[in-house]
């Protein structure tokens, strides 16, 4: 994959129903000359082109993404530059938003999935399960990305209460899905792990 065009900014955002915050992310977006964003817990169940404007630019406001939120809880929104890519095939699941992302300059495409969290030890395990069948929706080049709300080990905890059988199912997942951590920049990121196979 040629990575010039590809500026990825992921955010849990916390609710974006204040016009001020969606400036905020605009700005953001903005600065960091993102040209894929994926955000977290919007809050937002239906996305309006104001809406979408209002929050990540008309550059990116018609390639988007999104999993509705449930109540006042939750949602996803995958948006890209059309300038450099184009989204099809939308699939959801009860946590995750996936769509092909095709780089139009290359003619390549791959399945970017955006994830967020669920509470529960039960839900987690309920939300693993929907990483794995998400295989048979995917491209073998994809990138899982977002709020996961698990940990790969004992370091990423910034306190002593660890759920090692959790730990270990997780990794355990992601060892099965052939699944690479990448590093993020920025101190508001999560890890993001992306499937082994190169574009």
């Amino acid at each position: 994959m040629t990575t010039k065009d590809c500026n990825i900014l992921c955010w849990n955002v916390r609710g974006l129903n204040d016009r001020v915050k969606r400036a905020s992310v605009r700005s953001q977006i903005i600065t960091t000359g993102a040209t894929i964003v994926f955000l977290q817990e919007t809050k937002i169940s239906v996305w309006t082109r104001g809406l979408l404007v209002d929050t990540v630019g008309g550059d990116l406001a018609t390639n988007v993404a999104f999993l509705p939120s449930a109540g006042v809880c939750g949602e996803i929104l995958i948006a890209a530059s059309e300038r450099y890519f184009t989204l099809t095939q939308t699939f959801l699941t009860t946590n995750t938003v996936s769509a092909t992302i095709t780089m139009l300059a290359e003619n390549k495409s791959w399945t970017i999935t955006g994830v967020y969290r669920p509470q529960s030890d039960e839900n987690k395990i309920l939300f693993l399960q929907e990483l794995v069948d998400l295989r048979a929706h995917t491209l073998p080049a994809c990138l899982l990305l977002g709020d996961f709300n698990l940990i790969l080990s004992a370091q990423d905890k910034n306190n002593a209460r660890l759920n090692l059988p959790m730990i270990n199912r997780f990794r355990s997942t992601v060892d099965n899905l052939e699944l690479a951590r990448i590093e993020l920049r920025g101190k508001n990121t999560r890890g993001v792990t992306t499937n082994k196979p190169r574009l």
